[in-house]
């Protein structure tokens, strides 16, 4: 397969663009100071901006495609046709999309949407509690979304989240599953610091993205809390605040040492409750959604926000911890 340097050089060349781009040949790359493309380069896809009139798009190429990419985007689009989702940008699979070294290669070309990425998003919130909690809010609306859908991404994680004027987007569609297919297995199993450590290539499922979900969740309202957390454990760089190190040794880990020596009982609780996902199986791992968060006793949205944490007294909130991922 090319590397990225051969896309870089393509990229730059409209003549090596397949017909089916339409009037995106003539579209005006994002170049940085030297006259050159800026990638944003992953394990499997380098992305380029491209902008055609007043119109942005990302040219997905793929450096290490999955052998049945295309059969699996063809499945993706037309689920996603039948049954849209809001959380997701307009895309399309284009099998011989630019030519590279003399071959074709498949590319996808995605509506560009300008915002953040959530992580980003996070830290201009770490003062405004209330926003954390309105996030979080929006977090758990999402992943009740999906699941009407019969949709996970498969790889949750802050990069894959773009926040844009006040709304959530997914981008990264690489590691999607539908019912469509089903029985299959993936190259990816996602950011290692947001996934379970039993998930490998056979976990390709509705359940994908249950983990990561309640970690970004639980990360949410712990800075919503006390925002120092996000200094004193280097927020940022591949992680909000736990790690993949977290999860394969939680007795030794000084995060959920000072979350369980805490004197806060939604800490405490938190604790317990990642513990007990990171002993539980895989397919056992409860999914987020308004329902169980509200019979956990945690918060889903700002009520009364300058109130929230006094009004909410260590007996109603430590109440349900015992039985609530047990009756899942």
């Amino acid at each position: 397969m090319p590397d990225l340097a051969s896309f870089n050089d393509a990229v730059q060349m409209p003549a090596l663009y397949h017909s089916s781009l339409g009037d995106l040949k003539d579209g005006q790359l994002l170049l940085n100071t030297l006259g050159l493309p800026v990638p944003n380069s992953g394990n499997f896809a380098v992305v380029y901006q491209i902008q055609h009139r007043d119109k942005k798009h990302a040219l997905r190429c793929f450096i290490h495609p999955a052998p049945d990419q295309e059969e699996r985007f063809k499945h993706i689009a037309d689920h996603l046709k039948r049954r849209p989702c809001r959380y997701f940008v307009d895309f399309q699979f284009h099998p011989q999309g630019l030519k590279v070294g003399g071959q074709w290669q498949a590319l996808m070309t995605m509506e560009w949407r300008d915002g953040v990425p959530l992580e980003r998003h996070i830290t201009s919130l770490l003062d405004n509690s209330d926003g954390l909690l309105h996030l979080a809010g929006q977090w758990i609306d999402m992943f009740d979304h999906l699941r009407t859908l019969d949709v996970a991404h498969g790889d949750i994680h802050p990069d894959n989240v773009i926040v844009h004027d006040g709304e959530l987007y997914l981008i990264d569609y690489d590691a999607i599953y539908i019912p469509a297919l089903q029985g299959r297995a993936i190259q990816e199993v996602g950011q290692r610091n947001f996934q379970h450590p039993q998930r490998n290539g056979s976990h390709y499922g509705l359940n994908m993205d249950h983990f990561p979900a309640w970690v970004i969740y639980y990360t949410l309202i712990l800075l919503s809390i006390e925002p120092g957390l996000w200094k004193r454990y280097q927020g940022g760089d591949q992680k909000l605040l736990f790690t993949a190190e977290d999860y394969k040794n939680p007795d030794q880990s000084l995060l959920f040492g000072e979350l369980e020596q805490s004197s806060h009982p939604l800490f405490k609780l938190i604790a317990r409750k990642m513990k007990a996902m990171l002993q539980s199986e895989f397919a056992d791992l409860p999914a987020l959604s308004h329902a169980i968060v509200r019979a956990g006793g945690l918060p889903t949205q700002p009520q009364a926000p300058s109130d929230w944490w006094r009004d909410h007294q260590v007996e109603s909130v430590a109440q349900p911890t015992q039985t609530w991922l047990k009756k899942r």
